[in-house]
């Protein structure tokens, strides 16, 4: 496996953390596209050119609010029911 700096991958994601999560996202997708199309022609690892792509900026990531509320309570619909407990 390729080494790839720290410095180079948190130069665009700040967290380290968070940069390895981004960047085995990127991983699983590069090697589904793999499997798909069957053949792989370059040498690097999957997770290598995942980091290498991180470290460039070609990843785009969102960060996700876990404050936000996925669905409010209160914003029912007709046609959902309210489950009140015993």
């Amino acid at each position: 496996m390729a080494y790839v700096p720290v410095e180079k991958v948190t130069e665009t994601i700040q967290n380290k953390y968070e940069a390895i999560v981004v960047a085995a996202r990127e991983a699983r997708k590069i090697n589904s596209v793999m499997r798909m199309v069957g053949r792989d022609e370059t040498k690097d690892k999957v997770t290598s050119r995942a980091l290498n792509r991180v470290g460039r900026g070609d990843v785009d990531f969102v960060y996700v609010d876990e404050q936000t509320p996925i669905h409010d309570p209160a914003e029912t619909t007709e046609n959902e029911e309210q489950i009140s407990p015993n």
